[in-house]
């Protein structure tokens, strides 16, 4: 198993969820697609904590841990989402932010 796959896979609702997110606010998504996405990020949690998880330990989020970069780039990955909040009243950036800092964070964990 390598970094990259426990990164994006633990990651993977939150993913979804940005997607959902932003394409919303750029193409003004009608509600049922907005549902169709919620039901999917909601059907992903459901499948991991309750299925995957517990078959595959190795991917358990709570069998890392976060390093020190890990946490070196949640600081800072906050930081620029509390700038954007600041600064750019709506900004559609502050998502896409958040996952990147949480994509950053999980890629420097290592099991315990």
């Amino acid at each position: 198993m390598t970094r990259l796959k426990y990164t994006i896979f633990n990651n993977l609702y939150l993913l979804i969820l940005v997607i959902i997110i932003t394409s919303d606010r750029l193409f003004h998504l009608s509600m049922p697609y907005f549902i169709l996405g919620l039901i999917l990020f909601v059907a992903v949690l459901i499948y991991q904590y309750h299925f995957f998880y517990p078959s595959h330990p190795n991917y358990n989020p709570k069998n890392y841990r976060i390093t020190k970069m890990g946490w070196a780039t949640t600081a800072v990955g906050c930081l620029i989402i509390l700038l954007l909040i600041l600064f750019s009243s709506g900004s559609i950036w502050i998502w896409p932010a958040f996952l990147i800092a949480f994509l950053i964070r999980d890629y420097f964990s290592t099991l315990k």
